[in-house]
C-alpha cells in the first residue's frame, strides 16, 4: 500500500511496516494500492508526477495520447483564475472503477474495466463533473481521494429506443457491488488521460472556442438544428430539408448490441 501525506509518502509492504520513501521512488510501486491522508491535495500528487516526469512521460505514454505531461506544467503552475467556480461547486476529485460485463444479441460476452476521474459536486446529489475541458489551475487545489466502491454492472445489450425499446433498470443490471482497491498505475493513468483528452492546453481551448462560436450561431439562427429520431429498431436519424432519414451512424439493422 502506498499512502500520499501531505509530507511524505509511505510503503507498506507484506511485513505491514511502514516505510517511508522519496518521491522518486513511487515509480517503483505502481502495483501497490493506493490511499491519501486527510487533506492532500490533487496539486500534491501532479507535483509529484512533474519531479519524475521522465519516467511518467514513457509509462504514462499510452494514457495521454502521445502526449508528454510537459505540455501541462505551464498550466498548473498559474494561479486560478478569477471567475473560478469550482471552489464553491466541487468538494473533491476522485479516481473510481466500473465494471462492465457485456452481452450482446449473437451470444458472445465479455468483459471490461476501466477508470475514470471526476469531481464530486458539492450539493446533496454529489454531482459528478468531468475536468477534460478545464485548466488544471483551476482545481488542482482540491482535494483528491479513492473511490473504492465498484459496481459490476451487466449490459444486456437492449437498445433503449425504438419499438424493442427497454428501461434502463433493465438494460444496465447491477450484480455485484462491494470495495475494490486501486492501484498507483491505475490512478495516475486516469488523471492523467482526463486531462490530455482533448491534447495540449491550446488544442483544447480552440476546441471550446469553436464550441462557443457554434453555440453564438445557433442563438442567432445562422446555424440549423435537425431534431434527433429513432426508428422502430432504435437506429438514430435526423430528417433532412426534404425530409428524408439521414442516419447518424448508418442503419444498423445487424448490430451485436
Amino acid at each position: 500500500m502506498i499512502t500520499i501525506e501531505k509530507d511524505k509518502i509511505l510503503f507498506r509492504g507484506y511485513e505491514y511496516k511502514n516505510q517511508e520513501i522519496v518521491n522518486a521512488d513511487l515509480g517503483f510501486h505502481l502495483n501497490s494500492p493506493i490511499e491519501f491522508g486527510e487533506g492532500v491535495t490533487l496539486e500534491r500528487l501532479l507535483n509529484i508526477i512533474i519531479e519524475n516526469k521522465e519516467l511518467f512521460n514513457i509509462i504514462f505514454s499510452g494514457h495521454m495520447g502521445g502526449y508528454l505531461i510537459d505540455y501541462y506544467i505551464d498550466e498548473f503552475n498559474k494561479d486560478a483564475d478569477e471567475d473560478n467556480d469550482w471552489i464553491d461547486n466541487i468538494s473533491h476529485c476522485e479516481v473510481y472503477g466500473v465494471f462492465d460485463h457485456m452481452v450482446y444479441k449473437k451470444g458472445d460476452e465479455d468483459n471490461s474495466i476501466y477508470y475514470g476521474f471526476h469531481g464530486k459536486g458539492t450539493k446533496p446529489d454529489e454531482t459528478s463533473y468531468g475536468f477534460m475541458g478545464s485548466s488544471i489551475n483551476n482545481y488542482k487545489h482540491l482535494p483528491i481521494k479513492v473511490d473504492k466502491h465498484i459496481e459490476f454492472v451487466k449490459d444486456m445489450g437492449g437498445r433503449l429506443q425504438g419499438k424493442n425499446a427497454v428501461t434502463f433498470e433493465e438494460k444496465f443490471q447491477k450484480i455485484h457491488e462491494g470495495d475494490f482497491d486501486i492501484s498507483v498505475f491505475d490512478f495516475i493513468g486516469a488523471i492523467l488521460h482526463e486531462i490530455s483528452f482533448m491534447g495540449k492546453p491550446e488544442d483544447r481551448i480552440k476546441e471550446f472556442e469553436k464550441m462557443e462560436e457554434t453555440s453564438k450561431r445557433i442563438d442567432s439562427g445562422e446555424e440549423e438544428l435537425f431534431e434527433m429520431l429513432w426508428d422502430d429498431d432504435g437506429n438514430v436519424y435526423f430528417l433532412d430539408k426534404d425530409g428524408n432519414k439521414d442516419y447518424l451512424l448508418g442503419k444498423d439493422e445487424d448490430s451485436d448490441e
